[in-house]
């Protein structure tokens, strides 16, 4: 496309499973970005009132919405600096529509909460597209729409387990009753995944303060009573960290844990 942008985290190659798969998509790739958002259940101190809490599924949502939007669209713009070529967020976005690259945002939360579009595309459950203008973002809209629409494979593991079963009707999946079907596998992944990813975050936090509270930067020190000198330490507040990028964690080197032939047949 001209700048040095990578558009997806990971992407499949819809032409190359078309020809030997049950599953059809009129599409050349389908993307996806992979992003996390809070769990949705702390409240700041600072922000004892209700009506500012905000449910996970609505974070997953604006979450997806940011996909869509690459950020605020027309004013993140990127320039490889090789040939000094400029795209913004819009301009990617239509060139992947128009070249039939599909976006699907891969939202997920710390607990292993799949956003509505990727939950659609795994469990065929129903979605919506998140809020976006479609003035102000025509090709982010239009991308959005078509991550719901028939030209995009839906409940792809109840697809693979109903596969399965007729194929292999006396044949557990992985071996085990543990793991019967494709969906089992690709879930047990997916949770083996997630907790990989909290533990791997924790420790770095653990390694960058040697082990040790961190008490003595005044903005994280409070003092409930003047006359007692032993600082305490107030949680950070990380309730509008918003983005945290997972991707090298949930895929190995670009390529996903398991793709539509796979679940069909190891």
């Amino acid at each position: 496309m001209g700048s040095d942008i990578r558009p997806f985290d990971v992407d499949l190659q819809v032409t190359n499973y078309n020809r030997r798969s049950t599953i059809t998509c009129p599409l050349n790739t389908l993307g996806f970005d992979i992003v996390t958002t809070n769990a949705g259940t702390y409240v700041p101190p600072a922000q004892h009132n209700s009506a500012k809490r905000k449910t996970i599924t609505t974070l997953l949502q604006e979450q997806e919405k940011h996909k869509f939007q690459r950020g605020n669209g027309k004013s993140n713009s990127r320039t490889n600096p090789a040939n000094q070529v400029t795209l913004s967020g819009e301009e990617i976005t239509d060139a992947l529509y128009k070249s039939s690259k599909q976006l699907i945002p891969f939202a997920i939360s710390p607990n292993g909460l799949f956003g509505p579009v990727i939950n659609r595309f795994l469990y065929g459950t129903a979605a919506t597209i998140p809020n976006i203008d479609p003035k102000r973002f025509p090709a982010a809209h239009r991308m959005a729409e078509r991550s719901i629409s028939t030209k995009v494979p839906s409940g792809i593991l109840l697809l693979a387990d109903a596969t399965w079963k007729n194929q292999h009707p006396q044949t557990l999946y992985g071996g085990s009753w543990k793991c019967p079907l494709p969906s089992s596998y690709a879930e047990q992944e997916f949770s083996r995944t997630t907790c990989f990813a909290n533990g791997s975050y924790g420790l770095d936090a653990i390694q960058q303060m040697n082990r040790q509270p961190i008490i003595d930067e005044p903005s994280r020190i409070r003092k409930t009573n003047t006359s007692d000198p032993t600082p305490h330490v107030t949680p950070m507040d990380n309730s509008e960290s918003g983005l945290t990028d997972v991707s090298h964690l949930l895929f190995d080197n670009g390529q996903t844990t398991f793709s539509p032939d796979s679940l069909l047949g190891r």
